[in-house]
């Protein structure tokens, strides 16, 4: 990989977390539900599928779909548990996307900042960034809460305005958002980013599905391999 671009600018990189820095959150969120569902005395568990699908949502909007028969108190008692126990299921499945420290590495060598912005709670983020092994190439990082979401304020739109906002007063000159959700896009438009959607195409069945996210997403660009960002913005638009 080519050094990072020649510095006339200052920009910002902002990552969002799970399914982008991280692989394997799936499997630890799918073994923590299990065995909260277990421990509660339900019968029903969640698949992977469900897991994938669902990415996103709030903790309990997961435990509201597996156990909708179930009462308010239940659902918050299920998560608060989740809550308690799903960092050890975190530490043993989680790992960094491939090339993820090399880009990010890259990144803070070039003079430049890399900062998460992430639907995790912000005391959660500082565990996963130890858990797999890459706080000191991350500068900043922000959780933006799925419990924002609420009348007409909906997550994409108060992400963005929180990046838009940081960019501003930490004076960045250029914003580069990169997400694996249309959302991520839609919160980097409204901050004034060079949007990313990343594909982690190991988890999809097959390019039909990645040729449908690169004809209908938003994103100035939708990649599968994070040496991208780096390859692309290095090119003639930097």
């Amino acid at each position: 990989m080519k050094s990072i671009f020649v510095i006339y600018m200052k920009i910002l990189f902002a990552w969002d977390f799970h399914g982008v820095l991280e692989k394997g959150n799936e499997y630890a969120v799918k073994e923590t539900c299990n065995r909260i569902l277990e421990e509660f005395g339900k019968t029903r568990r969640i698949t992977l599928k469900e897991t994938l699908d669902w990415y996103g949502i709030s903790w309990y909007q997961y435990y509201k779909k597996l156990c909708p028969e179930s009462s308010d108190e239940e659902i918050r008692e299920m998560v608060e548990k989740d809550l308690e126990i799903g960092m050890v299921a975190t530490e043993k499945f989680m790992k960094p996307m491939d090339y993820a420290v090399e880009v990010l590495n890259e990144i803070k060598q070039g003079g430049n900042s890399n900062m998460i912005i992430s639907n995790s709670r912000p005391e959660n983020i500082k565990d996963f960034l130890r858990a797999i092994g890459i706080s000191t190439l991350v500068d900043d990082y922000i959780g933006v809460s799925k419990e924002k979401e609420f009348g007409n304020l909906c997550i994409a739109m108060h992400k963005g305005h929180v990046l838009r906002d940081y960019a501003k007063k930490h004076g960045f000159s250029k914003i580069v958002m990169i997400g694996d959700k249309e959302t991520d896009v839609e919160a980097g438009k409204i901050a004034g980013a060079t949007t990313f959607r990343f594909v982690n195409k190991d988890l999809l069945l097959g390019e039909e599905i990645i040729h449908k996210i690169r004809k209908e997403s938003r994103a100035d660009y939708v990649i599968t391999d994070l040496r991208k960002v780096l390859d692309i913005l290095n090119g003639p638009m930097v």
